[in-house]
């Protein structure tokens, strides 16, 4: 019943997110046509509102903290948690549209080594993962993640690199099956290159690396810019509030 502009923030990542307690968890949202949600532009949020979730009010949501050398946990350092997403079924307010997206509840992780995979039917292309720094499009899973190979149905190719045709493309699942459910939002451009470069070669350099989603940024526009040969360094590796 929430719309979606009133609740959680978008991160420097271009995900929805929510805090919950020392940690937070990703709000996905899904429409009943799997048209594309801009996240981080408020106007488009205030023209959905909630209709139906994946976990219900209530559902336990663990935490495991990192350890110090004696045993000790950090107050504020997340090192697992059971569930990492909340798929939302929206549609446009006022609109008197069938919602019933068959959101598929995934079992929560019964530890840091073991994750189900989520169901992607529904979801918009744009919306599914990130685009890694390599070119492909990627999918957390923990301390882990997956790669996703996209097949058409007429066999045409399908660009992973290309978010604006990501998304006008959506993810129906099998044939035999046609769930909607979760919908996970892509890493939108947080950098821009004003012009083309007349470089080819360049070495981005940032002070703290904690989950790539910057420097993943960064490359994406330095390609769309003409640079074909990108690398990274990092002075740093921050985890939580720690910085190594």
């Amino acid at each position: 019943g929430k719309n979606c502009a009133s609740f959680g923030y978008t991160s420097m990542g271009g995900d929805r997110m929510d805090h919950y307690g020392a940690g937070y968890i990703e709000l996905v949202m899904v429409a009943p046509d799997g048209a594309y949600i801009d996240i981080e532009t408020d106007d488009d949020l205030k023209q959905y509102v909630v209709t139906a979730q994946s976990y219900a009010p209530n559902t336990e949501l663990k935490y495991v903290f990192d350890t110090d050398e004696a045993g000790n946990e950090y107050e504020n350092l997340v090192q697992s948690q059971n569930i990492e997403e909340i798929v939302l079924c929206v549609k446009k307010v006022g609109s008197s549209e069938e919602t019933s997206l068959g959101l598929t509840e995934i079992t929560p992780s019964p530890d840091k080594y073991t994750w189900y995979i989520r169901d992607y039917s529904g979801r918009n292309l744009a919306s599914c993962g990130y685009l890694s720094m390599s070119g492909d499009r990627m999918d957390h899973y923990g301390a882990g993640y997956i790669k996703f190979v996209i097949v058409s149905d007429d066999g045409s190719f399908i660009d992973p690199e290309d978010t604006e045709l990501l998304k006008k493309v959506r993810d129906t699942g099998a044939q035999k099956e046609l769930d909607r459910a979760t919908r996970r939002k892509n890493l939108l451009e947080a950098f821009e290159a004003e012009r083309e470069s007349p470089y080819q070669r360049v070495l981005l350099v940032d002070d703290v690396y904690t989950t790539g989603s910057t420097v993943d940024a960064a490359a994406e526009s330095l390609k769309r810019a003409g640079i074909s040969d990108i690398f990274y360094i990092a002075i740093c590796i921050g985890h939580g509030d720690m910085i190594y």
